[in-house]
């Protein structure tokens, strides 16, 4: 059996860990701003590869369409 881990086995991780990035920080921490940046810049990073994921599916989709017009 595979080590490998699923898309979105990996994905849920990824998402928990994410979470979890301030779980002991407080504002008294004098990291807390560099942490919630970092968490900040996780979380964008998600969101700007999952909306490239769903523009390359739709360009797929609009493709297929095209092809099957002809």
């Amino acid at each position: 059996m595979s080590d490998k881990r699923s898309l979105a086995d990996d994905t849920v991780y990824t998402l928990g860990e994410i979470q979890r990035m301030l779980d002991d920080v407080d504002n008294e921490d004098p990291m807390r701003h560099t942490l919630r940046e970092m968490k900040r810049h996780a979380e964008k990073s998600v969101s700007d590869g999952i909306t490239l994921a769903q523009d390359i599916c739709n360009t797929a989709r609009q493709l297929k369409r095209d092809l099957k017009a002809k």
